[in-house]
């Protein structure tokens, strides 16, 4: 598959729709036919293609969102370098929602209009609140989140195994090892809303199957000391710990756990661990006791996409410390961007043409950033399988891959998709 990438052209609130003597609803139903024979829709024009992004650069996963529109510009340069898509340029315009929901709508509201799909909606709570609109203004997404519920909107590309599934693998991963055993306790400090809603199913699943005691500490995404949780876990004599939080959370986690003697496993979904960890305080806690259960491959595995995703990144950007956003982005981006070549050769550069060119992509290599993924089966992951790493200072994206991506013996049982609870 060819390398894509995206153009950066505001980092800000975007500019509401300019009259151009076309209405917005005009605008929104496209279908005019351009000089080359191809439809046009909202975002196109003879010489651009407006993709938009709402993302968290200010908020608690603002790390992660600062590297996915790095890697943006990277993905923009490598396509327009070589042509474009289907003769035009294209320009990805995003805007900081700061992970706050009212924030996200309302600049949902001004984006939407005038740009031909979002190749970032970053927030499960944020792709909760847009899922009907996303429906209704058929505007195909990349929701650089991972949540099961996701996968019943027909307008969303979920590049990955979901949340629950990476605990499933990451729970089964430990039994595996050794480390857990019929009876045990284990704790999971998840977030509320639609991100920890979706891990849970998961681990309530592997607990049930594994006949373990699932002991769950719901926490809020504006938390940052998790010592009340952690020592109510201890109290309960946990063997292991599963965190769906913010990296910051993840840090406090581990630095408590340490200080208070709970020397056990704490294992978290991707979205739980940067790099920049690894130089807090919680560093060598992390290094001890945190496995990184993701279906998105550390940068330092050895597989074309992580590695290419590197090189780019560490060239244009040699200051940064990157982390697996880096892989991430860059991978979806490749997706995404497929998704419009497809458009572009079905001559349907609409909002209808997008869907249709998604239903068609079927199996999609991302060179390893992902694990093969396959988009033919709606309503369903396009993955199952996961992978096991920890923290490696020493390495690009602070990680050591433990454990290959796999589908362990729970996750083929599990029934995965929109509807598992």
């Amino acid at each position: 598959m060819r390398k894509n990438a995206l153009r950066v052209v505001a980092v800000a609130a975007v500019v509401a729709l300019v009259a151009t003597g076309c209405s917005t609803k005009a605008t929104r139903s496209g279908g005019a036919t351009g000089t080359d024979g191809v439809r046009t829709g909202p975002g196109v024009t003879a010489d651009t293609i407006t993709l938009a992004a709402l993302t968290d650069m200010s908020g608690p996963f603002a790390p992660i969102g600062k590297q996915l529109v790095q890697v943006g510009e990277l993905v923009r340069a490598e396509v327009n370098n070589s042509g474009g898509v289907c003769g035009r340029k294209l320009e990805f315009q995003v805007s900081d929602h700061g992970y706050n929901v009212q924030k996200a709508v309302t600049l949902y509201k001004s984006m939407e209009p005038n740009s031909l799909a979002f190749l970032q909606i970053l927030g499960a709570p944020i792709n909760a609140a847009l899922a009907e609109s996303v429906t209704r203004d058929k505007v195909l997404t990349l929701p650089a989140t991972f949540a099961q519920a996701l996968l019943a909107n027909p307008y969303v590309v979920l590049p990955g195994a979901t949340y629950d599934l990476e605990l499933v693998n990451g729970v089964a991963y430990l039994a595996e090892q050794g480390r857990l055993a019929r009876g045990d306790a284990i704790g999971h400090i998840y977030q509320e809303g639609e991100y920890g809603a979706s891990a849970l199913a998961g681990s309530r699943y592997a607990a049930e199957k594994l006949g373990l005691k699932l002991v769950q500490r719901q926490v809020k995404a504006t938390e940052e000391d998790m010592a009340s949780y952690v020592t109510s876990l201890k109290a309960e004599g946990v063997k292991a710990v599963l965190l769906t939080t913010s990296p910051k959370q993840t840090a406090s986690v581990a630095a408590v756990a340490k200080s208070v003697g709970l020397e056990v496993p704490l294992v978290g979904n991707n979205p739980t661990f940067t790099q920049s960890l690894l130089d807090t305080p919680a560093g060598p806690a992390l290094r001890a006791n945190f496995l990184w259960s993701s279906t998105v491959a550390p940068l330092s595995a050895d597989r074309p996409g992580p590695k290419a995703a590197l090189a780019a990144y560490t060239k244009a950007y040699p200051n940064e410390k990157p982390s697996y956003s880096v892989g991430s982005g860059y991978g979806a981006a490749k997706v995404f961007v497929e998704i419009v070549r497809k458009a572009c050769q079905n001559k349907d550069l609409t909002r209808d043409g997008m869907a249709k060119a998604f239903r068609q992509l079927g199996q999609v290599d991302t060179g390893g950033v992902f694990p093969p993924l396959d988009f033919s089966k709606p309503g369903k992951p396009s993955t199952t399988a996961s992978g096991i790493a920890q923290p490696d200072p020493a390495l690009p994206g602070g990680l050591k891959e433990v454990r290959a991506p796999f589908v362990s013996d729970l996750a083929k049982e599990y029934p995965a998709g929109a509807d598992a609870k």
